[in-house]
């Protein structure tokens, strides 16, 4: 379990990167039906601006250099004139060293293809568009070319309006409500039976009787894990070794993490669909006991468990597929379900570790896989620049901890599900204050700065209203609630 301890507070380590796009927009086929392609293209805003619209003459032939890098002066300039030029990125010029050039040759604009890492945008003053297109881009760009060699090809550069919203965020809003009301449910009637178990050998031990299930009890209790103040602490230690290391050395950290979501995913899914097979399939055939374990298994959970590693196996495979996000949407919200049966808030006062966890991170060539992530809906040409909109695993499992305390809470003090409902519904409120604030200020937004107060509020002010906030505040001491005393009655039984 200590690797799934690591993986939660993990979780709220990475933040999208904001760039300057634009987009390339081509034009070919027939001169009266002509194909448009949007290509995505990046640009350095300190030089200059793209216009945001664009007119009929603002279409310029499209002539590709490549694999010419476009470091000197070529001796023939005239496909150059009035022209937007591509030449394949290299280290041995800037890209404003190439627009330079090209505008010596009477372009109107280039556009730099980018193979590597160290491509430099420099510092050399021109008067025409220099901007950037990802490798893969310009391979499409090529297989255009080579499919219509007997049409003009033409091009425009501009940056069109970003659209005020885009859609996904209401498929966003939905799979996070729903994961916290799910893994918080669970969390909290898990949490509840083993609260049961505790009163129950607690009654047993004050009449002097030998609990004979005690083992079956810590069984059970070996499944769930309390939040306490020094694992607070240990984690948030661990947690700034683990940034300090990601800053230097990501790109072998980068794995340790896939390698711990992939794991992690695995178990999730087991733990999240085995009670339902069980259900299903009634095989109560088990294994011989294994001698280095001394325990038994049963034959479906094998079959099961080797079941829910094919779809792990094949993000795995296919994680830089633009299809990849469904799988890890899929297999995040069956982690942070099951983390949230597992991990339990013991009382209110634990919920202060929310704030201290909400932090960023730096991505790479390869992402870290603890976040929900969801294309673009909307019908905008950044389509082609294949963004996603971002939720991290922290912002459903860290609020989620609150939600499993509150259904917890509601089963001891026989509530009608009060506190969770109210939690559930404030931490929707919450996220969707954050989706107004990322439309109102066009950037990323931390989504606990908005969730966690709401949350917290709600939960409070329903506490004073129904006079059990000192019992919330503590985890519901037996001693301050009457209608405990059913529950340990039951238990005892």
């Amino acid at each position: 379990m200590e690797w799934i301890k690591v993986l939660v507070f993990i979780t709220s380590l990475v933040s999208a990167l904001s760039a300057d796009q634009g987009i390339l927009l081509v034009r070919y086929g027939h001169p009266e039906h002509p194909n448009i392609e949007p290509f995505c293209i990046q640009y350095e805003s300190t030089e200059g601006t793209l216009s945001p619209t664009y007119e009929e003459k603002d279409f310029h032939p499209l002539v590709d250099l490549t694999p010419d890098p476009l470091c000197e002066i070529p001796t023939d300039t005239s496909p150059f004139y009035n022209s937007i030029v591509v030449a394949l990125g290299s280290p041995n010029c800037t890209v404003t060293e190439r627009g330079a050039i090209a505008e010596e040759a009477d372009a109107v604009g280039v556009v730099v293809v980018s193979v590597s890492n160290d491509l430099s945008y420099g510092n050399t003053t021109t008067n025409i568009t220099e901007v950037v297109m990802s490798e893969d881009d310009h391979l499409e760009l090529l297989n255009i070319q080579n499919q219509h060699k007997d049409s003009d090809i033409e091009a425009v550069l501009y940056a069109p309006e970003l659209p005020p919203f885009d859609p996904n965020i209401f498929v966003i809003w939905t799979l996070a409500v729903v994961v916290v009301a799910i893994g918080g449910y669970w969390s909290g009637s898990t949490s509840f039976i083993v609260y049961k178990k505790k009163l129950a050998k607690r009654a047993r031990r004050s009449h002097g009787e030998d609990g004979s299930d005690a083992e079956e009890d810590e069984d059970e209790e070996e499944e769930s894990l309390t939040m306490s103040t020094a694992i607070i602490l240990v984690w948030v230690v661990l947690i700034v070794a683990f940034l300090l290391l990601l800053f230097f050395f990501y790109n072998v950290c980068v794995y340790i993490v896939i390698f711990m979501f992939c794991l992690g995913a695995w178990n999730a899914l087991f733990i999240c669909l085995i009670p339902f097979v069980r259900k299903v399939v009634k095989w109560s055939a088990r294994t011989p006991v294994i001698p280095l374990l001394k325990t038994q298994f049963y034959y479906v959970s094998i079959v099961f468990a080797c079941i829910c590693l094919v779809p792990v196996v094949c993000w795995f495979v296919y994680r830089h597929e633009d299809f990849a996000w469904i799988l890890q949407d899929i297999l995040g919200a069956a982690f942070c379900i099951s983390v949230l049966k597992i991990i339990h808030m013991p009382n209110f006062k634990g919920e202060s570790v929310m704030i201290k966890v909400a932090t960023g991170g730096e991505g790479a060539t390869e992402k870290l896989p603890i976040l929900f992530m969801f294309p673009s809906f909307s019908s905008s040409p950044y389509r082609s620049c294949k963004g996603y909109s971002l939720l991290g695993f922290g912002d459903v499992l860290i609020p989620g901890l609150l939600v499993g305390f509150c259904h917890g809470f509601d089963l001891k003090v026989r509530s009608m599900k009060v506190y969770f409902v109210a939690s559930v519904c404030a931490y929707g409120v919450g996220l969707l204050c954050t989706f107004l604030a990322l439309i109102l200020m066009e950037t990323g937004q931390p989504a606990l700065v908005y969730i966690v107060p709401i949350t917290l509020v709600t939960v409070t002010v329903i506490g004073l209203l129904r006079r059990e906030l000192k019992a919330l505040w503590n985890g519901a001491p037996l001693k301050d609630h009457a209608p405990l005393g059913g529950a340990i009655n039951a238990a005892a039984d």
